[in-house]
């Protein structure tokens, strides 16, 4: 009875101690995303809704972050499921997919990050390559250096398009 005793406290502390690494894997790669997901150095922008998010208005930014030196981002965020292609769901296959568009030249990475059984995929392209539908969906951000002088520029050139 006591060998029974034992072995079953040893199962059961081997359990506690693989559920608490898992648990603190889950907490490691969840600081992860949210440091990734919440753009550091960057303040956010709320854009009326009289201005149509276009590729005049991508042109506009790009002229802007050029003439100031500030680079600006767009975050774009997908979460739904994966596609072979060909038209068929894979409706097991869960897909969450942030892409950082931004017009200063940054390297094309990917990161893969897997937190509660779930993959979450960062990447990063130049904001040429941003679509109709994802930049009318997504979040925009300004550098925060030189955020005044920034600013006054965008907000000029962005009355001078509308009118």
């Amino acid at each position: 009875m006591n060998k029974v005793i034992k072995f079953v406290l040893l199962v059961l502390f081997s359990v506690i101690s693989f559920s608490a690494a898992n648990i603190t894997k889950n907490e490691l790669a969840d600081s992860k995303i949210t440091k990734i997901y919440n753009v550091q150095s960057y303040r956010q922008i709320f854009l009326p809704s009289s201005v149509d998010t276009n590729k005049e208005f991508v042109s506009l930014v790009k002229g802007v972050s050029e003439k100031t030196g500030t680079p600006f981002l767009f975050r774009s965020v997908y979460i739904g499921t994966e596609n072979s292609n060909n038209g068929t769901p894979n409706l097991l296959k869960g897909k969450n997919e942030v892409t950082f568009f931004r017009t200063n030249s940054s390297p094309r990475d990917k990161k893969i990050i897997l937190s509660h059984g779930f993959t979450y995929e960062f990447l990063n392209e130049a904001l040429s390559k941003i679509s109709s539908v994802q930049l009318e969906n997504s979040d925009f951000y300004i550098s925060s250096k030189n955020l005044k002088k920034t600013f006054r520029s965008f907000q000029r050139n962005l009355i001078r398009n509308i009118i």
